[in-house]
């Protein structure tokens, strides 16, 4: 039972450590040549490639630390903001009720003066003609008794 297990991983084991040995010797080989194999350029691409993912990973981090800093504060602003807002709302709200009261009441008022006005307009017109009729009357009386 153990040679069961046992084998095929010590052989696993066997190829892994052949097959880096023969990596590391072809590597030996290529440095000596100065030339670069194919397999060598897409690891070194790769390696670009990943250290250029590392990179732009760095910036997205930042960016988006700076965006939600951003959201966070102008939030945070905002949510005062409608507050403050609203209060304002609601005290404007009330005082515009208050004025619509005084604006009837003063309605009212401005009604009664217009017919209080058009009532003494019409006062002073009879008594006009009053005093016309009286000072005819007194011109008259005044002829007559310097006349006699």
């Amino acid at each position: 039972a153990f040679f069961r297990y046992c084998v095929p991983a010590m052989k696993t084991a066997s190829l892994t450590i052949l097959l880096l040995a023969t990596c590391s010797l072809l590597g030996k080989a290529e440095a000596a040549d100065g030339k670069d194999r194919a397999i060598t350029k897409v690891v070194k691409m790769l390696e670009a490639m990943l250290e250029k993912s590392k990179a732009d990973g760095d910036a997205d981090r930042k960016t988006y630390a700076k965006f939600l800093c951003y959201c966070n504060t102008n939030k945070e602003e905002k949510t005062s903001e409608i507050k403050s807002l609203s209060t304002d709302i609601d005290a404007l709200e009330t005082k515009i009720e208050e004025l619509k009261g005084s604006s009837g009441v003063l309605s009212k008022d401005v009604a009664k003066l217009k017919a209080d006005m058009a009532d003494n307009k019409l006062a002073r017109e009879q008594a006009t003609k009053q005093r016309m009729k009286e000072a005819s009357a007194f011109g008259d009386l005044d002829k007559d008794s310097t006349a006699a």
